[in-house]
């Protein structure tokens, strides 16, 4: 599976009239399209990431079904930022991919 992280440990996720707020403020999320359903609101734990596909109104097979997930679950991370991409990780902080 490949999902977008949208939140992490101690952060608050609301779905709220299909948007995705993140520790209540609206914006963050560029990365998704559709309609967000169902309203709803998670507390992400330590250790624990909120995961949604990028295509929200075709699947919800994503954190608004199973929950949180930990890193340990995960295999590869590619992180992404404004002007860059930094290569993919392991979670453990193991070597590039």
């Amino acid at each position: 599976m490949v999902k977008r992280v949208v939140g992490m440990g101690g952060e608050m996720i609301t779905i709220e009239g299909g948007e995705v707020l993140i520790d209540g403020k609206a914006g963050l999320d560029h990365w998704g399209s559709g309609f967000s359903t169902p309203d709803g609101q998670w507390a992400v734990p330590p250790r624990k990431l909120f995961v949604l596909s990028d295509q929200r109104s075709l699947t919800r097979d994503d954190s608004r079904t199973f929950g949180p997930v930990g890193t340990d679950c995960m295999y590869r991370m590619i992180f992404r930022y404004p002007g860059q991409v930094v290569p993919a990780v392991r979670p453990s902080g193991g070597h590039p991919a």
